[in-house]
């Protein structure tokens, strides 16, 4: 399959490969820096909050980041451009193939917290998510514009399309599934969390429950039991002190 129709612009191919690439690094990246520790929080804490990082660790944890994307992509083209003058595809193809994959597994871990909170959305800055798939939608139909299709790099693109839909579509399903919960408890003058937290302490069965992981549930089970091991241990020592207290006064 030929990468380039075009042999003018010779580093098109390079970019239209490398760049998916490296930008679902950097989404990747943010995605999991922007997942908030506390599930019941809805905002989208930074490495300042979230990891207690100062400032100065966190300015430079970005610009490395960003230092270390644009070294790769340099180096690629320096390394890559003389073969592909040269009519040698194969580097790119295995690029744009590579670039395939990690899209796809980039963008799977926020499909698993979906799962977890049945649908709910939470820690991407939608502003963020918007731009990113305009970007990928607008390069889709720059490729069907041209001439020549470029088939792989239009297979890169739709699986970005579609996937980053796919995180708005599900919660704007959560969202109308729990628009009467959510009203009832903003005339309560509370929030959905709020309602969800009180569930979880009465221990009473809520539709919108978070599931828990395999390896949730048996810390969960541990938690428990502690529990009704330490209110059974409170019982005993009153009981116990009530008794010893009533015959001391006998």
């Amino acid at each position: 399959m030929e990468i380039c129709p075009s042999q003018q612009l010779s580093l098109e191919p390079l970019v239209q490969c490398m760049h998916p690439l490296l930008q679902q690094a950097a989404v990747s990246f943010l995605l999991h820096i922007q997942q908030p520790q506390n599930s019941m929080s809805m905002k989208n804490e930074p490495l300042t909050v979230s990891r207690k990082w100062a400032t100065w660790k966190a300015t430079f944890m970005v610009l490395f980041v960003g230092a270390v994307f644009g070294s790769i992509e340099t180096a690629l083209i320096l390394i890559l451009r003389p073969l592909h003058n040269k009519g040698n595809n194969a580097p790119m193809f295995v690029l744009g193939v590579l670039a395939a994959v990690l899209l796809g597994g980039g963008l799977l871990p926020p499909y698993r917290e979906i799962w977890k909170r049945r649908g709910r959305v939470i820690g991407i800055n939608w502003l963020f998510l918007a731009m990113d798939w305009s970007g990928s939608f607008c390069s889709l139909m720059a490729l069907v514009a041209q001439n020549t299709f470029d088939v792989l790099g239009g297979v890169i693109y739709i699986v970005i399309c579609l996937l980053e839909m796919g995180i708005g579509v599900s919660h704007l399903t959560w969202l109308f599934r729990t628009g009467s919960i959510r009203k009832e408890a903003a005339a309560q003058g509370k929030t959905f969390d709020d309602i969800l937290a009180e569930h979880e302490a009465n221990g009473t069965p809520f539709k919108f429950a978070e599931r828990k992981s395999r390896r949730q549930q048996p810390r969960q089970q541990v938690d428990e039991e502690a529990k009704i091991e330490g209110s059974n241990n409170s019982k005993e020592f009153v009981s116990g002190s009530s008794s010893s207290s009533s015959e001391h006064s006998s």
